[in-house]
């Protein structure tokens, strides 16, 4: 994937990163990091999340990942009064918040590779985050007083699908369980938003797999 953001170009496919057309060097965390919040823009990356995808199975501390988010932004010129590039969502992580030149960022195909269904309705799960609340943005958007805005989170790799609680009022759950952690989703779970709101995780059949043209 490749985006233009002000004078800045990230392509993750070469791995490089340019800005005012001169190339800028990242260490691999640093880039993989951007990459991470690129993918999943505008929904926040919790710290969890981030440790996960980059140091797995491994203890770091906070400070690690504040390091390569001030690297990034150095980098980036996101430095001082005009940051606004990567966001700090304070208690919880980071997002990339930067509108995206549709020209140089090539209009990529995401597989649909599960879905939710539920009485509101069927609802397709791209690669990468998709954002359950009553946000106008939410990929799983629940207009009800119970959900909160951004309520939860499900993050789709290849490796699978892992539901996350993003601090909501009512919480959200699977199999009558309390979301607390990150929670890996298999076919068939059901998934109470709120106090009220049910819906099911739905793997698709290989082969049955769609893509969507990404906004």
């Amino acid at each position: 994937m490749k985006v233009r953001f002000g004078d800045v170009v990230f392509d993750d496919e070469s791995r490089q990163l340019w800005r005012s057309g001169t190339p800028v060097h990242l260490s691999l965390k640093a880039f993989e990091l951007l990459s991470l919040l690129v993918h999943n823009r505008p929904t926040a990356v919790s710290k969890s999340d981030i440790q996960e995808h980059l140091w797995p199975s491994t203890f770091v501390t906070e400070g690690n990942i504040a390091s390569l988010i001030a690297k990034i932004r150095e980098a980036i010129g996101d430095t001082g009064h005009t940051a606004h590039i990567i966001r700090t969502v304070h208690g919880f992580g980071y997002a990339f918040d930067a509108d995206v030149n549709g020209e140089a960022a090539a209009v990529h195909a995401r597989a649909v590779k599960c879905v939710l269904v539920g009485e509101t309705g069927e609802y397709p799960l791209r690669d990468g985050g998709n954002l359950i609340g009553r946000d106008q943005e939410a990929a799983v958007r629940l207009d009800f007083t119970t959900v909160s805005r951004q309520h939860a989170r499900i993050l789709v790799t290849d490796d699978g699908a892992w539901l996350e609680d993003l601090q909501s009022k009512n919480g959200t759950y699977v199999r009558d369980t309390k979301v607390c952690s990150a929670v890996m989703l298999s076919d068939g779970d059901q998934i109470r938003v709120g106090s009220s709101v049910l819906l099911t995780f739905k793997t698709l059949r290989p082969g049955a797999a769609t893509t969507l043209e990404a906004p």
